[in-house]
């Protein structure tokens, strides 16, 4: 357990590397070393939580409190009662990795996210047709008010599309538990990912070679996460959400795919992604809505490629960040009547928010 440390300055751990410095930091290693010291002492409490930082936006004037940072962690199975064990800050892919090398299945097509399991749990992930909830066993937390750990069962909360009952931060993942197979669980559906294979005369039935597929699909698709791929860029990914959005404008909005795909196959991909017929990729909604690849904002920039990736091009503050996706959703919904939610969390105060 570390000691607690002043101002610490926390641009350096997040992937758009900007934000103030948190009033108070404790760094936590391992849910182990966590309850060896609650044994002893009264931790403090906590205002904000952080993993890698991957998918959050920190407010320039940082975060008031004490921030409790994840980093590290065990990965283990436990035999006896076949589940896969992970503490809060192990890396998501390391899990994937551990997972794949033993033989289980059940986590494979959620190769490559990047973050960690804390931060996995915290947002229900999901990719291709397999979440996080869908293999999840318990969840070990600590409540704070409480002063005490306990153990969640999968069906004691509610969970749903990037949907958990622990998206609020009042409580604190220390680990969870996952039951996974030693048989395929979720057949590969992804048209794209299928083509990739078929191309590479990769066999999706083998759990080595479909966590490559995947792997390679998601690199294909600007979806690893890779701060160097646009210079000095830094982005942690797509910032919105699928929105559900009625069938009067699905048509207008998917005629901006531009892989030749039909209304039926691209509804058919949403629902793999978000198990909603009429969740439609937010990437479209941007470009039925006028935004452009690599349009710029200043100091912010949309990614050549990848219109959902909103991107830290040239230094900008977390202010300027905030606002471009403001814009953003602002514009969506007055030209298409689109409601855009944040898929990035924002940490800490921001100037409409005061």
């Amino acid at each position: 357990m570390s000691q607690i440390l002043q101002n610490v300055d926390l641009a350096p751990l997040t992937s758009f590397g900007v934000g103030g410095p948190a009033q108070a930091y404790l760094k936590l290693d391992s849910s182990a070393a966590f309850k060896r010291f609650l044994r002893v002492a009264d931790p403090p409490g906590f205002e904000w939580l952080l993993g890698s930082a991957t998918n959050v936006l920190i407010s320039d004037r940082g975060l008031d409190g004490t921030t409790w940072h994840f980093a590290g962690g065990r990965l283990a199975f436990d035999e006896a009662d076949g589940l896969l064990l992970a503490d809060a800050g192990a890396v998501w892919d390391d899990l994937v990795v551990f997972a794949v090398a033993r033989g289980l299945w059940g986590v494979e097509l959620m190769s490559g996210i990047p973050g960690t399991v804390g931060g996995a749990a915290a947002i229900n992930i999901n990719a291709y047709g397999q979440a996080l909830a869908d293999v999840l066993a318990w969840v070990e937390v600590y409540d704070p008010l409480e002063k005490s750990c306990r153990r969640i069962a999968f069906d004691e909360a509610d969970w749903g599309y990037k949907r958990s009952p622990f998206a609020d931060g009042r409580q604190a993942v220390l680990s969870l538990a996952l039951k996974l197979e030693k048989r395929p669980t979720t057949e590969l559906r992804y048209g794209t990912a299928l083509k990739y294979a078929a191309d590479r005369g990769l066999d999706a039935g083998s759990l080595a070679e479909r966590r490559q597929i995947i792997l390679g699909v998601r690199a294909a698709a600007g979806s690893l996460l890779d701060s160097s791929e646009s210079g000095s860029a830094r982005t942690c990914g797509s910032f919105f959400k699928n929105p559900v959005i009625g069938r009067e404008k699905i048509e207008a909005v998917i005629a901006h795919e531009e892989t030749n795909l039909t209304a039926k196959e691209l509804l058919a991909m949403n629902r793999l992604h978000g198990g909603s017929a009429g969740r439609v990729s937010a990437a479209h909604v941007l470009l039925a809505a006028g935004f452009k690849r690599g349009q710029r904002f200043g100091r912010v920039r949309l990614h050549p490629d990848h219109v959902l990736k909103v991107e830290n091009f040239a230094s900008a503050s977390a202010q300027e960040i905030y606002d471009t996706a403001r814009l953003i959703q602002k514009t969506v919904k007055m030209r298409l009547d689109i409601d855009l939610e944040f898929e990035v969390k924002t940490m800490g105060v921001f100037d409409d928010q005061k």
